[in-house]
C-alpha cells in the first residue's frame, strides 16, 4: 500500500522547491514585477493543482526563505525528486518567470546558469530551454 502522508509530504516539499527557484529569478534582478509573479502563480497553481489558500502561504513560506537560504537548499529538492525531464520542464518555468517582464536580467540569466549547473542541466540544454521560451511569448 502506498504511504499517502510521505506523497503528500513530497509533493509540498516539491511545490515547494519549484515555488522557491521560480521567486528567487523574480527578486534576483532587484524589480518584482506583477507579472512574473503572476506566472509563477498560474505555474505553480496548473502545474500542482493547489487551492489559493494554500497557494498564499506556500508563496509567503517562499518568499521568506529565498531571502535567506542558499539555492542548494531548493536545488537539493529538484535534485532528489525530479528526473530529467522535470528538471527541463522547472527549467522552462524559471525563464517564463525572467521573461514577464519584457525582458532577461543579467542577474536572472546568471542565477538560471547557477541553478541549471545545480540540477546538472547542460549548457545546451539551458540554451535551448531559453530559446523555447522565447519563442513562445
Amino acid at each position: 500500500m502506498i504511504n499517502t502522508d510521505k506523497l503528500d509530504w513530497q509533493l509540498r516539499e516539491i511545490t515547494y522547491a519549484a515555488t522557491a527557484l521560480m521567486l528567487a529569478v523574480a527578486k534576483s534582478d532587484f524589480n518584482e514585477d506583477p507579472n512574473e509573479e503572476s506566472v509563477i502563480v498560474e505555474t505553480i497553481k496548473s502545474i500542482f493543482s493547489i487551492n489559493d489558500k494554500v497557494l498564499q502561504g506556500l508563496m509567503a513560506y517562499a518568499n521568506a526563505t529565498t531571502d535567506s537560504g542558499p539555492l542548494s537548499e531548493f536545488t537539493d529538492i529538484v535534485n532528489q525528486h525530479y528526473d530529467s525531464d522535470d528538471k527541463l520542464a522547472l527549467l522552462d518555468c524559471l525563464w517564463r518567470v525572467a521573461i514577464a517582464d519584457g525582458r532577461v536580467d543579467l542577474y536572472e540569466e546568471q542565477l538560471i546558469a547557477r541553478v541549471a549547473g545545480l540540477i546538472g542541466i547542460s549548457d545546451n540544454d539551458l540554451r535551448a530551454s531559453k530559446a523555447r521560451v522565447s519563442e513562445r511569448q
